[in-house]
């Protein structure tokens, strides 16, 4: 059994509308064998009643919602501060690598470059990993260092697409 541990940039991918339950159907058709998605965490920074339903919605699907603060100067109508989402993911991903053995297979879900050196990091150490973002919205660079250390990147449009013969090119 290959067990995941999957690592969201909610943030990163507020353009559309994160489906959670049905992210986790096609990692585990995308696998074809029995996996079991043993860690879940969401980073996020969003906050508000208008987001419950969606916080919701993940622990529904066994994934944790993480909520870290935006600092700076910051009003409800402009975002001036510095949300540190990244951070804690990039620190939560390594803390899983190195205190859980078991994990076999790291799925990080984001379009931000800030997220190389922990895919490099996991990759160094034996580990498999996928990364899925925002074609559109993907660094250039974060898709040239996936393709050069054999690490797959997939469009989230097309990976959760209903086309399999898509996902398995």
């Amino acid at each position: 059994m290959k067990n995941i541990a999957l690592f969201i940039d909610i943030d990163n991918m507020r353009e559309i509308k994160l489906d959670t339950k049905l992210l986790i159907e096609k990692i585990k058709e995308y696998f074809r064998e029995e996996c079991k998605i043993c860690i879940g965490k969401a980073f996020y920074e969003m906050k508000g009643d208008a987001y419950s339903t969606f916080k919701y919605n993940l622990y529904k699907s066994g994934v944790e919602p993480i909520y870290s603060p935006n600092f700076g100067n910051v009003n409800d109508e402009n975002r001036i501060g510095k949300s540190v989402s990244d951070s804690i993911m990039i620190c939560s991903a390594l803390e899983t690598l190195y205190k859980n053995s078991n994990i076999d297979t790291y799925v990080i879900v984001s379009s931000d470059k800030d997220f190389v050196p922990l895919i490099k990091n996991i990759n160094a150490e034996g580990k498999e990993v996928l990364v899925i973002g925002l074609k559109l919205n993907t660094s250039d660079y974060l898709i040239e260092v996936c393709n050069s250390i054999g690490i797959k990147f997939f469009d989230y449009e097309i990976f959760t697409s209903e086309n399999k013969e898509d996902i398995l090119k």
